[in-house]
């Protein structure tokens, strides 16, 4: 991290590349620079609204904004978790709300709530170390920062909801991405060019990059990469095809599947086990709980994890190795789903025998 680089300029010591990394992704905010649309956006928030729009929230309003916090967040600068606030809401509730109205009617939030822990992590997969873009920063603020923001957006969701046009997609409940896509009957950020030659792909690129213009669609140059198989004659670390400038890339996941330059299937593999994994445990209640049945957990897995891992396996080309690796991983959540056995009074594990019986019923 100290020998991160931006624009030409190398840090030294880790608080240089702190202070780099941070002007490189959080640019400052310059009123200077405003437009005269921005600038009187500027003006109108330095005073609160005053409408009736927003009434004051009550103690139930309180309740579910700290109910909807997951305890398994890290906690911000002031090191109180979501776990402690929830433990402690009943003995200060009154408190804590007479705080967020007090907020709301001055239309104001705490600049300590503002501030956040920033950690950054290493993208990996052979990312350049020197590079910021290769580190996804991680903001913890702190938990009474979150509660005051969910009261805020769940206030101004049904006033917002009203005004919205029916074509607005984004930060629309009910309504994302994919349905703005699907209107357009393409997705535009999923397209792979292939050529059998640097001259093909240029020219693929540039054909579709006109008519898409005139669509109003845009080549975003940071996210598009390119790839060469080991066949091919190494290029450079960049490549340009007409205006645009592309990074190379080793590894790309397009459609769900991970395409690697040396095409390993180990490596689709892989992938495909931790995709699964992070949606095994994405929903871990319903399948821990004793609540629900194991048919029910079992219905669950067949119809929301297990289909994440065999996504488009008829045009796999497994090696046998690959094949054990996933009985192995398969194996391994039917025990968690299907739990220990009692065996002379005694709860032991499942052995592979009737984990293969369990996975029979899959099929």
């Amino acid at each position: 991290m100290a020998a991160i680089r931006v624009r030409g300029a190398q840090a030294t010591t880790l608080e240089e590349a702190a202070k780099m990394y941070i002007d490189y992704t959080y640019p400052r905010d310059d009123p200077s620079q405003d437009s005269a649309e921005d600038g009187m956006v500027r003006r109108t928030t330095l005073y609160p609204p005053g409408t009736d729009l927003c009434p004051p929230w009550d103690i139930w309003n309180l309740r579910l904004a700290v109910d909807r916090q997951r305890i398994e967040r890290a906690p911000g600068l002031d090191s109180i978790d979501a776990g402690i606030l929830k433990n402690s809401a009943p003995y200060i509730e009154e408190e804590l709300l007479d705080i967020f109205n007090e907020c709301l009617d001055k239309g104001y939030f705490p600049n300590k709530w503002r501030i956040a822990d920033l950690r950054l992590l290493y993208k990996g997969g052979g990312k350049d170390k020197e590079t910021p873009k290769s580190y996804r920063p991680i903001c913890l603020l702190p938990v009474a920062s979150k509660v005051l923001e969910h009261m805020i957006v769940q206030s101004l969701r049904p006033i917002l909801s009203a005004a919205s046009h029916p074509r607005q997609f984004g930060s629309t409940r009910g309504k994302g991405t994919t349905d703005a896509l699907l209107r357009l009957l393409a997705y535009a950020d999923d397209i792979d060019i292939i050529g059998r030659s640097f001259q093909a792909a240029s020219d693929a690129f540039l054909a579709l990059v006109g008519p898409t213009r005139r669509l109003g669609l845009e080549v975003n140059s940071e996210k598009t990469k390119y790839m060469v198989t080991r066949k091919v004659p190494r290029l450079g670390e960049e490549v340009t095809f007409g205006e645009y400038q592309f990074e190379k890339t080793n590894v790309f996941v397009y459609l769900g599947s991970l395409v690697t330059q040396e095409n390993e299937p180990e490596q689709e593999n892989r992938h495909r086990i931790i995709v699964e994994n992070q949606c095994y445990f994405s929903i871990p209640r319903q399948f821990w709980t004793g609540a629900v049945s194991r048919k029910s957990k079992l219905c669950l897995y067949k119809t929301t994890v297990h289909p994440v891992l065999l996504y488009g396996c008829e045009n796999w080309s497994t090696t046998r190795a690959c094949e054990q690796e996933l009985l192995v991983f398969e194996k391994r959540i039917l025990r968690r789903l299907y739990c220990g056995v009692l065996i002379g009074g005694e709860w032991k594990r499942r052995k592979t025998r009737s984990c293969a019986l369990c996975l029979r019923s899959l099929i």
